[in-house]
């Protein structure tokens, strides 16, 4: 795989959450696992575009709205909907020019399985990275655990 290519700017308040999780190899090597994931208080200069990286991640907004370039297009991220994307292809996310902020819960993860479950969802989702639910709180209920939980042992 090519290097990881990476341009940012961590436009977030200081109440934001961001959490990195070290994995034993015979988990990375078994199971799909978690790598990183948080709550982020973004602000309007807040901005990720990358390309290469081996993981798949999953963003909620909560409020504000982001824009997700990916895969040849563009898409509104408002409040109650997530992506759900393949970092190794490109991608630009970032807080909407029509937004002060944008409040996201997100998940890095991979592994032997992730990709499996990547591709369900995208042949389940018409190959659309995103979903506006009609029940956010339970995606966001089961991100607040993931963090609650990862953020409460120490990975060191």
């Amino acid at each position: 795989m090519e290097q990881t290519n990476l341009i940012y700017n961590l436009d977030i308040t200081p109440k934001s959450t961001w959490l990195t999780v070290t994995v034993a190899p015979s988990i990375r090597n078994s199971f799909a696992y978690v790598q990183e994931l948080g709550d982020f208080y973004c602000q309007k200069d807040y901005f990720t575009r990358r390309r290469n990286l081996p993981s798949y991640l999953i963003k909620l907004t909560l409020s504000g709205q982001g824009t997700l370039e990916y895969n040849n297009s563009s898409y509104s991220v408002k409040p109650g909907t997530l992506f759900w994307i393949d970092c190794t292809k490109p991608q630009h996310y970032y807080t909407s020019s029509l937004a002060d902020h944008w409040h996201i819960l997100w998940v890095h993860f991979y592994g032997p399985t992730a990709h499996s479950y990547y591709e369900s969802f995208m042949e389940q989702n018409a190959g659309s990275p995103l979903v506006l639910s009609s029940n956010p709180t339970k995606y966001s209920d089961i991100l607040e655990k993931l963090i609650r939980l990862y953020g409460s042992h120490s990975n060191s």
